[in-house]
């Protein structure tokens, strides 16, 4: 059976330190999201870079960050360095999510509507392993973070949360 996850090599240049400090500053702005554990009443943080399509309303993706194009600047870099063919990034967004207590898993989802594939970067060490699901819902293939590491995939996916007083960090792109 092929691998639904795809590990990529992390060049870890100047630039990604730079930003990944960004990050973790006192000063790197947070938003609250709601969470798709509604039920649960918990909420993750993020900052979104570029906006995915078809949110409120604009069918194009939209920057919303200063850090934009220095983060597309590290996809790039990522992407050559592992010979990583996109044609265009869709979404962008740093997410933070904690535990709550329970250990919960988010609910499956896609990022889009439309066919596309998701890249990570853990841009710390934490708990909270991320899960891809095959096409016919039957077979589950987990990745554990680890500080640095990228994966790619495509499909429906969820993730759990870290364990109690960690952060779980993560960069999120999607693209084409």
């Amino acid at each position: 059976m092929e691998m639904m996850i795809k590990e990529l090599k992390n060049p870890i240049t100047e630039k990604y330190l730079a930003f990944k400090n960004l990050v973790f500053d006192n000063n790197f702005s947070w938003y609250t999201n709601t969470s798709t554990l509604k039920e649960y009443g918990t909420i993750f943080y993020g900052h979104s870079l570029l906006e995915r399509p078809c949110m409120d309303g604009f069918s194009v993706s939209r920057i919303r960050s200063d850090y934009f194009d220095d983060v597309l600047e590290i996809l790039v870099e990522i992407a050559k360095y592992n010979n990583l063919h996109i044609h265009y990034f869709l979404r962008m967004h740093v997410n933070a999510t904690h535990n709550y207590g329970g250990g919960f898993a988010c609910d499956p989802h896609y990022d889009h509507i439309f066919p596309h594939k998701n890249l990570l970067i853990y841009l710390n060490q934490a708990s909270g392993p991320t899960v891809v699901i095959d096409s016919e819902n039957r077979t589950e293939e987990y990745f554990h973070p680890k500080e640095d590491a990228i994966i790619t995939f495509e499909g429906k996916h969820y993730q759990y949360q870290p364990n109690v007083g960690e952060r779980r960090i993560v960069l999120v792109a999607t693209y084409v």
